[in-house]
Parts: structure tokens; sequence; C-alpha cells
């Protein structure tokens, strides 16, 4: 696939394709971690969304702000030692991003030894749950075609724009209000170390 936003080729790509939304530069916001802490009630398990593709490292928490609606929590548990200034900078360099297929960052917290993020809320589940989990209910190959074309198109927005995507796997494409797949945003922070690559299935 050709760099800057062409097609894939395809005879019928979906018909909602997805909007660039260039020239936003959205204020990230910093959130304290006891804000989040309230948000996810106490990081409730019962608010689990996902676990990093089954690793415990990494866990992704549904939470409730009263001024902003549901958002999506991602906590990370080793990255305590890593310099908290780059994970800030990542933050905002990330939060500039605006593609219809790339969850938006909405913020992040980096207060003592807490890193996490904060994006939208998909409502609709992973592909990792609708491939592994829901076995009863299969996947029709028009929506796998049409997963298919908005992940290229995202993963080409953001490669035009610098930025390399880390671990892509079915447990980091997500499905919108609209059931269209976006990418998690999260993936395309830098590692913080090179030890914490991992490969995704």
């Amino acid at each position: 696939m050709g760099c800057c936003y062409s097609s894939p080729s395809m005879e019928d790509p979906p018909q909602n394709a997805p909007q660039y939304r260039g020239g936003t530069d959205p204020q990230i916001t910093k959130f304290s971690f006891s804000d989040l802490n309230m948000a996810t009630e106490n990081f409730s398990l019962k608010n689990i969304v996902s676990e990093n593709g089954g690793e415990t490292s990494d866990i992704v928490y549904k939470g409730h702000l009263t001024n902003r609606g549901f958002i999506a929590v991602k906590k990370f548990n080793n990255v305590a030692s890593s310099d908290p200034n780059q994970f800030v900078e990542e933050a905002h360099r990330v939060g500039k991003l605006g593609h219809k297929s790339v969850v938006n960052l909405i913020g992040y917290c980096c207060d003592e030894n807490e890193r996490l993020l904060v994006a939208d809320f998909m409502p609709n589940d992973t592909l990792s749950k609708r491939l592994f989990y829901l076995k009863n209910q299969t996947m029709e190959w028009e929506m796998r075609l049409s997963v298919a074309f908005y992940v290229a198109q995202a993963l080409d927005y953001c490669s035009c724009g610098g930025f390399t995507y880390n671990n892509l796997s079915a447990y980091s494409v997500l499905f919108d209000e609209d059931g269209d797949a976006c990418l998690s945003c999260s993936g395309l922070m830098k590692k913080f170390k090179d030890d914490q690559r991992t490969t995704g299935s």
C-alpha cells in the first residue's frame, strides 16, 4: 500500500470509508491518579475490558467522567522506572493524531510511579473477543474485509505521520459505536524499554 492515504486495491471497499480529520490539534488532558481511580471505581475488576493479549502487565479499564462520559483507562504496571518526561512527550505526540480509525487519546496520568493513558471508550469489544471468544458468532467475510480495510487505512495514516505501530494484534483492534474497526492509540506510544517488546498473535 502506497504512503499517504492511497486506497487499497479492492473491488468493493466499504461504503463508509474513514474520513481524515487533518489539521486538528486537540488539547490533551493531564489527569490525576485520584481522578482516574475514582472514574474506574478503584480500578475495579468488574471494569476490566482488556488485558493486553492475556498479559496482566497492561490492563484497560472502563471508566466514567462526569464531564466526558465513558472512557478507557490503560494502566501500565511495568514502566515505573521510565522517564516521566518521555511518557508525557509521547502522550502529547499521539494525542495530536486525528483519524476515524484511530482511537482518540484524550489524556494521560504521570503521577509518581503511575503511568496511564485515557482514551475514548470503544463500546463494541475487541477483534480478539469476536474471533476467539464468541465462537458461536462467526464473522462474515464482508465484516473481515471491512476490518482489514479500516486497519490498513489507519496504519497508512500513522506511517505517513512518522508513527510506528507496536505489537499489532487482534487485541489492539477495537470497534466503535457504529461497529467500525479502530486501532488502539496505545500501540503508537514508543516502547519504554527494549525488553518490554512483545509479539502479537
